[in-house]
C-alpha cells in the first residue's frame, strides 16, 4: 500500500483537511455524515494502485472547520469546488455516500467529471423530511451526569436496528445487534465534529432537488443501492434516466469505482 499523505488547506477562512495517495486519474471520495475521510481508508488503500485518490473531511467533520450558519448542500459543494481549484485537482471520478452522495451530485454539476458513483443517494419525500427534521436530531449539550452520552450511545446503537433510529416499529431486517466497537466509532465521529455534527444531516433534509438534479449530470453515473442500506428502497423514487445512468443493487463501491477507473482514457486525471 502506498503512503497516504495528509494536508490542510484554507478555503476562504475554512480549513479543510484531506488524505491523498496514489498516482494516475484522480478519484475524489466524499464520506457520509458524521464520518470523516479516515473511515474511507480501506477504500483509499484499495484504489491507490490504479489511481490518485483524494478524500477530504467535509466541512464540520473530522479535522475540517465547519461552515458558518446553516450551510446547504450547495454550500458544501461550492466550498469543495474552490478547494479543488486551489489545489489544482480535477477529479475524473467522484464518489459519495449518503450525504456525501448529495454533495457529489452538486459538485459534479459544477466541475463535470467523467464519472460519478453515488452510494445510497437520498430521495426523501416531503413527509419524511418533516418527520426526520422533527425527531432525528438529539440535543447533545453536555449534562452534569453525563446523560447526554448515554442518549448518544442508545441512538447510535439503535440506528443499526431501526430506520429512523427512533422508529421502533420499523426494524432493519437482517442487521442484528451491532458490534459495540462500531457503535463507539460513530460516537467518536460525533464528538470529533465538536457540535457541527447535525449540519450535514440538516442540509441533506433541506435539499429536495436530488430527483430533478440527477438527470442534469452529464457524467456517466452509477447509482448504487445496497440491499442492507436503509435507503435501499429510494431507488424506486428515481426518475426515468438516460442510458448513461446505471441503477444497480449489486456489488460494492470498490467494484464500481474500479470499473469507472478502467473506463477512463489513459490521459485523464
Amino acid at each position: 500500500m502506498q503512503t497516504i499523505d495528509r494536508s490542510l488547506t484554507c478555503v476562504r477562512g475554512t480549513w479543510i483537511h484531506h488524505r491523498s495517495a496514489g498516482i494516475g486519474s484522480t478519484v475524489l471520495l466524499l464520506h457520509q455524515s458524521p464520518q470523516h475521510s479516515g473511515r474511507l481508508l480501506p477504500l483509499i488503500a484499495a484504489l491507490t494502485d490504479d489511481a490518485r485518490v483524494v478524500a477530504p473531511d467535509m466541512p464540520g467533520y473530522g479535522l475540517s472547520d465547519g461552515l458558518p450558519g446553516e450551510p446547504r448542500i450547495e454550500d458544501f459543494a461550492a466550498t469543495l469546488a474552490i478547494w479543488l481549484e486551489q489545489l489544482h485537482i480535477r477529479p475524473s471520478i467522484i464518489f459519495g455516500v449518503h450525504t456525501g452522495a448529495l454533495v457529489a451530485l452538486e459538485l459534479a454539476l459544477l466541475i463535470e467529471p467523467a464519472h460519478i458513483v453515488l452510494d445510497g443517494l437520498p430521495l426523501f419525500d416531503s413527509d419524511e423530511r418533516a418527520d426526520l427534521a422533527a425527531h432525528y436530531f438529539q440535543d447533545l449539550a453536555p449534562q452534569p451526569d453525563g446523560s447526554h452520552l448515554q442518549r448518544l450511545w442508545q441512538r447510535s446503537y439503535d440506528q443499526f436496528r431501526f430506520f429512523p433510529w427512533y422508529a421502533k416499529d420499523r426494524p432493519l431486517l437482517g442487521r442484528g445487534n451491532p458490534d459495540p466497537a462500531i457503535v463507539q466509532s460513530i460516537i467518536d465521529d460525533v464528538i470529533l465534529s465538536a457540535g457541527e455534527c447535525w449540519k450535514g444531516y440538516r442540509a441533506a433534509l433541506a435539499y429536495p432537488h436530488a430527483a430533478t438534479r440527477i438527470a442534469d449530470v452529464r457524467a456517466d453515473t452509477t447509482l448504487l443501492y445496497r440491499p442492507h442500506d436503509p435507503l435501499y428502497d429510494h431507488r424506486h423514487r428515481l426518475p426515468a434516466l438516460p442510458s448513461r445512468f446505471e441503477v444497480t443493487t449489486e456489488g460494492d463501491p470498490l467494484q464500481h469505482l474500479q470499473r469507472a477507473i478502467g473506463s477512463l482514457e489513459p490521459a485523464q486525471g
